[in-house]
């Protein structure tokens, strides 16, 4: 800035100047044909403004079909996420149960079959009412007796004992293979819930990145 006048003389005083780092800006494109403007009146206005209003129309649309989708998938999640919760059913109690409990369930079968027919169960009824009233019997029958008099009716017990141990096994292995087979449908089931989740998730997180974009376009 100058200050003075040419009889008391002029005073320069330098202040601090923002400068460009070039002597020049950054060029104007042409905007007749850079579709970015629009010149009010110009060749195509109308056409232009019409072009934006229909995207502006289709992202709209875009995105209230996107809103509507989201909120299909949250409530889907939410019903997946009861079924979930729900899963392994009520107790006796009302109360929701797990895995454990169902199992349990399921065992009992098998622990009143163990119960009534296990081999040392077996033994002791056969002895109760087979094998010891048979062997009282041939002694007071006998009156003097060796124990080689008996070998008959030991060798018939171990034969009854020996087949029902066969036997007992065998059905002890088709209700445990039952049981886990019922099982194995169950927690296949779950993890088809489970799955099924992950899948909506996926697919929520697909549709808010989607959202995000037109948001920001929009």
């Amino acid at each position: 800035n100058s200050l003075g006048n040419k009889d008391t003389g002029w005073k320069t005083i330098f202040s601090s100047l923002q400068m460009s780092e070039t002597p020049k800006g950054n060029p104007i494109p042409n905007v007749e044909t850079d579709g970015k403007y629009i010149i009010m009146d110009g060749a195509g206005f109308d056409d232009k403004i019409n072009a934006i209003k229909d995207e502006y129309a289709r992202k709209k649309s875009k995105l209230n079909e996107l809103n509507n989708d989201i909120a299909k998938v949250k409530t889907n999640i939410l019903v997946i996420n009861k079924e979930i919760d729900e899963y392994w059913g009520k107790g006796e109690d009302g109360k929701t149960q797990s895995r454990y409990f169902v199992q349990r369930d399921l065992n009992k079968e098998l622990e009143l079959f163990n119960k009534e027919n296990a081999p040392y169960y077996f033994e002791k009824k056969y002895n109760a009412e087979v094998f010891d009233p048979a062997m009282k019997a041939r002694r007071e029958k006998l009156k003097n007796y060796r124990l080689s008099d008996f070998d008959d009716l030991r060798a018939e017990k171990r034969a009854v004992l020996e087949k029902h141990k066969e036997e007992y096994f065998v059905k002890y292995n088709e209700i445990n293979e039952k049981i886990k087979a019922k099982m194995k449908v169950l927690d296949d089931g779950l993890q088809e819930l489970i799955a099924k989740k992950r899948g909506l998730i996926q697919q929520q997180s697909t549709i808010s990145d989607e959202i995000r974009n037109l948001d920001y376009q929009y």
